[in-house]
């Protein structure tokens, strides 16, 4: 048997060390989760990502982690749903909230403009043509993407 003044210090190394582990277990944790990794706010956007750097587009739509699709020409419009729908459902203020809607709408500015424009939180992706396969790629990599 051990003396009492000894067994109460080995139980308080033993809660000591149960402690440390877990403490070392939530770092792992919440390093795993970081914001290079969830889209934290403050989280530099990735350059490696499809589209190009847009510091203009920071809307709280986008920052949410929604995508916008604007269209020039009417008759993209119909394309242009039916991806989205395709890719994330139907855009909804419950899956906008949640930052994993496609946004479409016409884009009316004077200025000439491609046919399609993508836009992420502060990425934007220009294409000739509603089959252009790199929307699919900008879509992939940016949807739900959260700032």
């Amino acid at each position: 048997m051990l003396p009492p003044l000894l067994r109460r210090a080995i139980e308080a190394v033993a809660v000591f060390a149960i402690a440390l582990a877990g403490v070392i277990a939530l770092l792992f944790f919440f390093e795993g989760r970081d914001a290079s990794t969830t889209g934290a706010a403050g989280s530099p956007v990735v350059a490696g990502g499809p589209g190009t750097p847009d510091p203009t587009a920071t809307s709280a739509l986008l920052r949410a982690g929604n995508i916008e699709l604007r269209y020039r020409r009417a008759s993209d419009r119909n394309a242009l749903v039916v991806f989205a729908q395709r890719e994330a459902g139907t855009d909804t203020s419950a899956l906008r909230a949640i930052g994993g809607a496609i946004v479409v709408s016409h884009d009316t500015s004077a200025r000439a403009a491609p046919a399609v424009v993508a836009r992420a939180y502060k990425r934007r992706l220009e294409a000739d043509t509603v089959k252009d396969p790199r929307l699919q790629a900008f879509v992939e990599a940016w949807l739900g993407q959260r700032r």
